[in-house]
């Protein structure tokens, strides 16, 4: 299995391409249809669901939805003492994508976030979005992420991964810099007002992936990286209800069966800035043939995506984590 920048027009140009044979058009307000949703049963951890149980008011003010835009693997392979070459050797695969607009990424978080309001609606809960507070002092009042440049929407760099992430919100204004505490803590009053649970919906997209190998004989060692066209997809759901209390809906791991088929077309890149990004992607500019050889010492690579396969794997693993959480909103913990 194998594992941008526009106008309203265009977005909604883009997702009816995208997403044409994925889904039927559905009347406004309805749950994605996912041909073949993955059941997360199992792949959830889930606290405080207690607090869920309802009819409650649920008030969603924005959902992240991070998409991998560049990424780096490093591989040393180091000898030992007592091992006859004594040698360490070094391997450094470095990719980014192409294809990931503003408009593109928006719809992408907006769909999700129509879904999980959707499904949260079916299951008895009453649902805010933005919309609904925005007019609101401390609403108002609260800092924005600032976009990146070229790119026209957050990037950032989360602890823990070599990673670059296109940070999506379903509008600009939506693109809410949360204080030290978290979401909850700062819509604390409004969550209070509307005797509402706060919910920010986070959702992670890795692809393309990159791996690595090392191998070793009696007088030589060697280190490579190779870069596969397949997803991985995590989701986090913290909630703060109007009493102070806190609660999570999360994936113990990555998703890793949301695309299948390969979500793009990978090829050697110059490097990874914007430039060559939107080159590739405006198709100014081809991706260097690999071939068959998809290792490297040494390299950067390029994944230029089809839209229409990416679109569906995001959509798959997003209303499957949704559909998840809906149900423990409804059921409690299975």
């Amino acid at each position: 299995m194998r594992l941008s920048f526009g106008s309203a027009s265009l977005l909604s140009g883009i997702l009816a391409l995208s997403v044409s044979t994925f889904r039927p058009v559905l009347a406004q307000g309805a749950p994605l249809t996912v041909p073949d949703p993955i059941n997360v049963g199992d792949k959830l951890d889930v606290r405080g669901e207690d607090e869920l149980r309802g009819p409650r008011t649920i008030l969603i003010p924005t959902v992240l939805l991070r998409l991998a835009l560049k990424g780096s693997l490093t591989v040393v392979n180091s000898g030992r003492f007592y091992q006859t070459d004594g040698k360490t050797v070094r391997a450094k695969g470095k990719y980014m994508v192409a294809g990931l607009d503003k408009a593109y990424v928006q719809g992408l978080a907006k769909e999700l976030q129509d879904d999980l309001a959707a499904r949260l609606r079916a299951a008895g809960h009453t649902v805010l979005l933005y919309d609904d507070v925005k007019g609101d002092a401390e609403v108002m009042k609260m800092g924005r992420y600032k976009p990146e440049e070229g790119y026209g929407v957050p990037v950032d760099s989360p602890r823990g991964t070599n990673n670059s992430y296109l940070l999506a919100t379903p509008t600009d204004d939506q693109a809410i810099d949360p204080p030290f505490q978290g979401y909850g803590w700062g819509f604390r009053k409004v969550a209070k007002d509307r005797d509402a649970i706060v919910l920010v919906p986070e959702y992670r997209v890795d692809a393309p992936l990159l791996g690595g190998s090392k191998r070793h004989g009696v007088t030589s060692r060697g280190a490579s990286v190779s870069i596969s066209a397949d997803m991985q997809f995590y989701a986090s759901m913290p909630f703060f209800t109007p009493k102070g209390k806190w609660g999570s809906v999360m994936t113990k791991a990555s998703l890793e069966d949301v695309a299948t088929e390969d979500v793009g077309q990978i090829g050697e890149a110059t490097d990874d800035s914007p430039k060559v990004a939107n080159a590739i992607a405006a198709g100014l500019s081809a991706l260097g043939s690999l071939g068959a050889d998809m290792q490297t010492k040494s390299g950067t690579w390029g994944m230029k995506l089809d839209k229409e396969k990416y679109t569906a794997a995001v959509l798959r693993g997003g209303a499957s984590v949704n559909m998840g959480f809906a149900q423990i909103a409804r059921d409690g913990k299975k």
